[in-house]
């Protein structure tokens, strides 16, 4: 069982999109970050 779920998230800064359609899932004990090109998150 995930601890959390995301399905077609989307994430926009004003009018420009970040993220499209992603898909994950957090089991329990897992650690996850999402980090951009620059090292950012």
């Amino acid at each position: 069982m995930s601890l959390i779920e995301a399905r077609g998230l989307q994430v926009t800064l004003g009018e420009h999109p970040v993220l499209q359609g992603v898909d994950f899932h957090v089991d329990p004990g897992e650690i996850v970050t999402i980090v951009g090109p620059n090292g950012s998150g």
